[in-house]
């Protein structure tokens, strides 16, 4: 009996860090999209308003729990490198741990996480590609037997992020831009398909609002941030407008743009009262 209440309670505190089911599809296909040319998105208006060529949407949780969720996007090859870009809600920072010794050039606040969605990004040609878009989840995978019958598997994902340390096939974590270079040398034209997929959905809501766009050349000279595609939250909304209890963010979002004297500012006048920030002495 003892065992058994204690099952049912594991099972009940389970159950509250379920994703909620909203009206958000889980599995969504976005089409195609353009690649961004180099001038534009050298123009410094890029980041602030202009947002031409940046796809932005949202994703809910799935009504089956034991499938994955996650987008997909088609795009041509240009024949050179282009660097894929996806940005999930919200922003993230890490509180300071060490002595303030730069003038308030640390974070002072935490971040709250609860708005913090995380997307772990995968591209390849779309020949490879073993899901269906829009209907189900896949990978870049495929699986042979070689004359012993022992079983291989080849991966044709293109997009290699490096670790801090050197390590390959590494993500960024929750609220975080992802991003890799995908070179297309002589496939100018060749479709590819880019997989979002859900690794986390923001806790407040149940739903993650992201960008994602593919940038003319490399990952190295475009350096992306936070602040490439700005206002995701806002922008992937059906009304255009930010969600109510997050009028917060797109201020928040400039600050974080800004360095961190600013996110600290924010977060002591403003972000604490409205939920955007903690102080970590309460």
């Amino acid at each position: 009996m003892i065992a058994l209440l204690s099952l049912l309670a594991c099972a009940d505190r389970a159950a509250d860090f379920r994703p909620e089911i909203t009206g958000v599809p889980a599995v969504v296909d976005l089409g195609t999209v353009e690649t961004i040319p180099q001038e534009t998105w050298q123009d410094s208006a890029f980041g602030g308003t202009a947002a031409e060529g940046v796809l932005y949407a949202q994703l809910g949780a799935p009504e089956n729990a034991g499938i994955y969720g996650g987008a997909t996007v088609s795009f041509r090859g240009t024949g050179g490198p282009v660097c894929v870009v996806a940005d999930p809600e919200a922003v993230f920072w890490n509180l300071s741990v060490d002595a303030d010794a730069e003038g308030g050039r640390r974070y002072s606040y935490l971040d709250n996480v609860e708005d913090d969605g995380d997307l772990d990004v995968a591209v390849g040609l779309t020949a490879y590609y073993t899901g269906s878009p829009g209907v189900e989840m896949g990978d870049f995978n495929a699986v042979y037997d070689d004359p012993s019958g022992v079983e291989h598997t080849i991966a044709f994902n293109e997009c290699v992020q490096v670790g801090r340390f050197g390590d390959l096939n590494v993500h960024a974590g929750r609220a975080t831009v992802e991003f890799c270079d995908v070179d297309t040398d002589q496939r100018a034209g060749i479709p590819y398909t880019i997989v979002l997929r859900t690794f986390a959905l923001p806790h407040d809501d149940s739903i993650l609002s992201y960008g994602v766009a593919v940038f003319e050349g490399r990952c190295e000279d475009l350096a992306p941030t936070e602040c490439t595609l700005r206002d995701e939250v806002s922008r992937a909304e059906p009304e255009g407008a930010t969600p109510a209890g997050k009028e917060w963010f797109p201020v928040l979002e400039d600050k974080v743009c800004d360095g961190v004297v600013k996110v600290n500012t924010f977060c002591e006048e403003e972000g604490i009262a409205a939920g955007a920030c903690i102080d970590p002495n309460e």
